[in-house]
Formats: structure tokens, sequence, C-alpha cells
């Protein structure tokens, strides 16, 4: 299973979860934060991983913040109103992550502005130059932002551990090495260009020049 697929299907069951976490959470409060912080802490070690691999992207096209990138928010959105079960500075902290996630799909979203509008200026122009300048402005933002929110997430990510798995004794796990996601990057690469081929219609501004 390519890692397109992969990231597809977690985000599936975890939205397939959610209606029994909510009947869950409504009769037995006692484990409201438990249940929160497992849900929680499998959309933000999902979304960590995307990030990881956005970072390999960019040794490949420095330039550019491809279309297609995305990030998951649609269990907190669904367990929005019972995040409150988590203890203040923890919560705190996730409300962060999550801000921090939005930001960068709002980043994202103003540089595929920035780059159709550019497209559409004079070479040479004075509009050019200056959407050339917003485009090196946000491509720095979001690269800034990223590098930023996966140390927040690495602080966070053991807390919540905590708190989903009391019992449990948490270790360090093991991290990719470069030369692993360096693989999985280039497997994705390769699907998603052939995935391009097969469209019709134009891909959108976001993807030319990747």
């Amino acid at each position: 299973m390519d890692d397109l697929n992969a990231s597809s299907l977690l985000a599936g069951i975890l939205i397939g979860l959610l209606p029994a976490l909510v009947v869950e959470l409504s009769f037995k409060p006692r484990r409201a934060a438990q249940n929160v912080a497992k849900v929680l802490r499998a959309e933000i070690a999902l979304n960590l991983y995307l990030l990881g691999l956005q970072r390999t992207y960019r040794s490949r096209n420095p330039k550019s913040i491809p279309s297609d990138f995305g990030l998951s928010k649609t269990t907190y959105e669904a367990v929005a109103s019972m995040i409150g079960e988590l203890e203040g500075v923890l919560l705190t902290d996730v409300i962060l992550v999550y801000r921090r996630f939005a930001y960068l799909l709002e980043v994202r979203d103003l540089f595929g502005q920035f780059y159709d509008q550019r497209e559409e200026s004079d070479a040479g122009s004075e509009r050019r130059r200056k959407l050339d300048q917003r485009l090196d402005t946000a491509l720095e933002a979001f690269y800034r932002n990223l590098d930023k929110t996966v140390v927040h997430i690495n602080d966070v990510l053991p807390r919540l551990d905590a708190v989903a798995y009391p019992s449990r004794r948490w270790k360090k796990g093991r991290s990719l090495e470069q030369a692993e996601l360096d693989e999985r990057v280039e497997a994705v690469a390769k699907l998603r260009e052939e995935n391009l081929r097969e469209l019709k219609t134009d891909t959108g501004p976001y993807d030319k020049g990747l």
C-alpha cells in the first residue's frame, strides 16, 4: 500500500470511529479525557508524518508548495466541544497545534493565489516583481512555521500518550531515517505524477513547475 492510500485509509478510520466516540463520551464522562486524547493523538501523528513528507519534498523543489499538500482536522472538529476535558496546559497546546495546521493551509492557499496572479502578469513588469516577492515571503513563512509545528507536535504527542494510555510506560519511538523517508517520498511522487498524467483537464497553478 502506498503512503497516499495509507494516509487516506487512516484518516477514514478516524472518521469512522467518531460516532462511537461521541456516544461513549456522552455516557462515560470520566473517560472523556482519555478517549479524546487517543483520537487526537492519532490525527496529530498522521499530520506529523505528512509534514515529514513535505519537508523531504522541499529538498526536491524548494521553490514550490504542492497543491495537494493537506492536513487532517476532521477529528479535532468532531470533538472540539469535548477537548475541555484535557488539562489546561495540554489543552492550550493542542489548540495551538491545530491553529498551526490551519495557518499552513492558509499560506498554501495564498501561495496558489499569488502564483495565479503572477502567471497573468507581464514578464518584467513591476506587478510581477511584487508578486515574486510575495511568493518568496509566503514560501519562507510556510516552511518556517512547518518546522515550528513539527517541534510543537513532538512536545505534545508524549503528553497526549500519557493521558490516553496512563498505564503504559512510554519510550521514545524510532524515527524514520532520512533514506527511508526519501524512498517513501519518491514512491508518492511517482504515483502523483502518474495520476496527473491521467487528468484530461488542467491540474491548476500549484502543480506548474513541480
